[in-house]
């Protein structure tokens, strides 16, 4: 949700209007992994497992569609749009037509650098550069 709340200023700063709200990314980026609280299990060893029955992406789908329902969460088409593709178009992809609509895209561009460039951040030791970051628990790369 940082990497939404300033990469939004960014690519608005091209000149170029973007047909979302920071509201709308930010929102996306924690709807994204709503599962994770209930689905993370940390073992007594200090391992972290999914917890059975929490252990598919159509598992995770299916938890986060439920917990919207619950609290009666209504996204719009194009909120719904950004939150299943956020991770990629996937087994949707077409090189003849669009399937991930800009919020995706960005919302993507966001989950994508957390995952894949600053994965081991916030860092346990020394203390990460990012002011106020901190692990909950500490995990060796």
């Amino acid at each position: 949700m940082n990497y939404a709340y300033h990469l939004y200023d960014f690519n608005a700063s091209f000149g170029r209007p973007l047909p979302f709200t920071k509201s709308d990314g930010i929102m996306i980026m924690f709807l994204h992994d709503l599962e994770k609280p209930w689905r993370i299990e940390v073992m007594p060893d200090g391992t972290v497992r999914n917890r059975p029955g929490l252990d598919t992406k159509e598992a995770f789908k299916k938890f986060r569609e439920d917990k919207l329902e619950e609290y009666g969460v209504n996204l719009s088409p194009y909120q719904l749009n950004g939150l299943t593709y956020v991770e990629g178009e996937i087994k949707d992809y077409s090189s003849t037509h669009r399937v991930m609509n800009e919020l995706a895209a960005f919302c993507h561009q966001c989950d994508n650098w957390s995952a894949r460039a600053w994965y081991n951040y916030p860092k346990t030791a020394p203390l990460d550069e990012w002011v106020g970051a901190d692990r909950v628990r500490k995990i060796k790369y």
